[in-house]
Parts: C-alpha cells; sequence; structure tokens
C-alpha cells in the first residue's frame, strides 16, 4: 500500500522540496532557472504520487484512462482557454514554463493529473463514498478553492497573466467560475471508481498548506493566504467532521 499510515507532515516534506528549492533561488536567480526546475519536479512528483495511489484501487487501464483524459483534456482546454478566453477568461503564458506543446506548458496539463485525483478523495470522504451529483459538485469545489492558492502564486511568479486584471486579487471571477465547470466536467467523464481515499486527501491537505505558507511568506500582501487559509479550513475542518 503507497504511504499506508503516513502522517501529513510526511508528505508535506516530500512535496514540499521542489518549492523550498524554488523560493531559495528566486530572488537569487533572474533567469528564474531554479524556479522552472521547481515547478516541474513538483508537478511531476506529485502527479505520480497521485496516480500510483489511484494503480492501489484501480485497475491500469483504468489509471491509464484516466491519465490520458486529465492530460489531453487539460491540454485542450488550455489550448482554447488562451486564444479564446473561453471559459477562464483572457490570460498569457509567461516566458518561464516550457516545454510546451504548441503553445501550451505541459506543466500545465500534468497539473490537472495532480488537482482532479486528489479532490476526487476529498469528495469521496464528504459525500462517504457516492458518485452521484454531490461528488461532481464537492470534487469541483474543492478543485476551486485549491485555485484560490495556486493562482495568485503561479500569477507572482508570472506564468500566465490576466488581460483583465480584477475580481479575486487581479485575478477575474471567470476563472473560478470555469475551473468549476471544468473540473466537474471531468470528473463526470472519467467516473472514478472506489478511491484509497485517506492518502489522497493526505496529498491535498499537504499541498495546501505547502500552498498557503507560500502565499504568506513569500508574496507582497498577505490577503490572499488569509483568505486561502480561511476558505480551505472550512473545507478540512468538514472533511475532518
Amino acid at each position: 500500500m503507497i504511504f499506508p499510515t503516513e502522517p501529513i507532515l510526511a508528505v508535506s516534506v516530500i512535496l514540499s522540496l521542489p518549492v523550498l528549492f524554488a523560493l531559495w533561488t528566486y530572488r537569487k536567480d533572474p533567469s528564474k532557472l531554479g524556479l522552472r526546475i521547481a515547478v516541474h519536479a513538483g508537478t511531476l512528483l506529485a502527479a505520480t504520487v497521485t496516480h500510483l495511489l489511484l494503480a492501489k484501487t484501480w485497475q491500469v487501464s483504468a489509471v491509464l484512462w484516466s491519465a490520458l483524459i486529465l492530460f489531453v483534456g487539460g491540454w485542450l482546454i488550455e489550448f482554447v482557454g488562451e486564444r479564446t478566453g473561453f471559459p477562464f477568461g483572457r490570460y498569457r503564458y509567461g516566458t518561464y514554463l516550457y516545454p510546451r506543446l504548441f503553445g501550451v506548458p505541459l506543466a500545465v496539463p500534468v497539473g490537472y493529473m495532480v488537482v482532479l485525483p486528489t479532490v476526487w478523495g476529498v469528495a469521496d470522504q464528504l459525500t462517504r463514498g457516492s458518485r452521484g451529483f454531490d461528488f461532481i459538485c464537492f470534487a469541483a469545489l474543492a478543485a476551486t478553492l485549491w485555485d484560490l492558492i495556486l493562482d495568485p502564486l503561479f500569477v507572482h511568479w508570472k506564468a500566465w497573466s490576466w488581460e483583465k486584471a480584477g475580481g479575486y486579487f487581479g485575478i477575474p471571477w471567470s476563472n473560478f467560475f470555469g475551473w468549476f465547470i471544468v473540473t466537474a466536467t471531468m470528473s463526470l467523464i472519467v467516473n472514478p471508481g472506489p478511491l484509497n481515499t485517506n492518502p489522497l486527501i493526505r496529498v491535498f491537505t499537504s499541498s495546501c498548506i505547502i500552498g498557503i505558507a507560500t502565499l504568506l511568506l513569500h508574496l507582497p500582501s498577505q490577503r490572499p493566504g488569509i483568505v486561502a487559509t480561511l476558505t480551505v479550513g472550512v473545507l478540512l475542518v468538514l472533511m475532518a467532521r
């Protein structure tokens, strides 16, 4: 069993290593090479962990199907989104996320492979194993709350920028509405089977803790970190209950 009894702290340490490396090199390296390495290493590490966890309860073919849907679907959504502004709003990628496929950094669809399995674990816990409409909504809600952490951080790092700043600390509300719809649709398409729930929740929780700490310590304003703490904190309390 992958991570059968591991504490949240252990997972946090593993997943935080690329982030710590990024923060260590960010201000000292004008080329942001360390940040590039950290983003890609952290995303690949987390995607590998989540899909190994899926493999504990799914057939290999189901894991590969999920990975294909999330990667290809994520790439297609981002390809259309950057060119049309649908469904997130108009944005442009920065200069340091490479390699790319037709303009879309490959780290971004790999990120879908991290977010979706972990929020399925959250939804599985909150719905007690349901796969109905409530499961889809909770999964999309958890993914959207996670984006309250990710988007301010990556905008600050200039991984992407919004054509019209506004809404949530310069990020348009359309981004979060679009993200909710996208993650709900992907969850509906994959229709995840039985899950190794607790380890997936630990990955989600650890990633949120790391992201919130980075927001609070690294951004010029602590307000995004405070809001993310309150909103994600409510979700964690619901899971604990």
